[in-house]
């Protein structure tokens, strides 16, 4: 993985990314006492004024160090709200391992924080009454800045999400750690590209054959449809010739022949129709 990634005491020349980044974070909004920069493009740190110095040294060392081991960073474009994969192109830090694209950057890990109390309870209350209103009236948790940077892989879909911090060896000393771990965490996105885009090809393949499935059957359905309907037509002409027949034979009324000639001629359409040559 090259040479020891060795962190300055202080930067003389800054990579452009991170004199932009020193720039942007040094007058954005903090949040939860962090400096963070979202709708300017500018470098994943996150962490409070008093880290900004050290996360900004050892993202200036990183990024050299990558670039001279041929391997590119950027820092892409923000996106408007609601764009195709927002949360996941906007305005992120990634580099380029073995053609895929990894998310990094720093943070400062957060901690919770409650004030003393800052009022007395009312006198009289004493037992349960007075511990409800001490729980009440508790001062409310808030998070501040633990002072802890991280160093943090961020690509949770492989199921690799890695961040150095300090241990018995600071973030400096483990710089070669995180490029090694880059090369793990390339390949284990080629792998889940390679099972996604398997389960895609699977996928399709069911579903057009689900499709296709469907389609006979409800052709098939058309035409059972079809054919109980002719049949039934057909049924309606065979009883009316039956009922014609049987009334010729028995009446003989002159209203009740012209009737019938014009019941005949009313199957004999609907027989034309079922042989098509209505």
């Amino acid at each position: 993985m090259g040479p020891p990634m060795l962190v300055p005491n202080r930067i003389s020349d800054p990579h452009p990314l991170v004199a932009s980044a020193l720039s942007l974070l040094a007058h954005a909004k903090q949040r939860n006492g962090l400096a963070v920069c979202r709708d300017e493009r500018c470098l994943d740190i996150a962490v409070s004024p008093g880290l900004l110095s050290r996360a900004a040294r050892i993202m200036n060392t990183l990024i050299l160090g990558l670039e001279e081991r041929g391997l590119p960073v950027e820092v892409t474009d923000v996106l408007i709200d609601g764009a195709p994969d927002h949360a996941a192109l906007s305005n992120v830090t990634r580099v380029l391992v073995r053609d895929a694209w990894i998310r990094f950057g720093f943070v400062e890990r957060l901690q919770q924080h409650r004030s003393s109390p800052t009022i007395e309870p009312p006198r009289g209350l004493k037992g349960d009454e007075r511990e409800f209103w001490l729980h009440c009236n508790r001062p409310r948790v808030t998070l501040i800045p633990s002072g802890k940077l991280l160093l943090v892989i961020k690509e949770p879909e492989v199921g690799v999400q890695v961040s150095w911090a300090d241990g018995r060896r600071r973030i400096e000393a483990r710089l070669n750690d995180f490029v090694k771990q880059l090369f793990v965490v390339a390949e284990a996105k080629k792998q889940t590209h390679k099972a996604d885009h398997t389960w895609r090809e699977t996928f399709e393949v069911e579903s057009r054959r689900n499709r296709e499935e469907r389609e006979r059957a409800e052709a098939e359905a058309r035409r059972i449809e079809a054919l109980r309907e002719m049949l039934a037509r057909w049924k309606e002409v065979r009883d009316v010739r039956e009922l014609v027949h049987e009334l010729r034979t028995t009446r003989h009324e002159r209203e009740q022949s012209e009737w019938l000639d014009w019941v005949d001629a009313y199957a004999t359409r609907i027989e034309l129709e079922l042989r098509g040559d209505g």
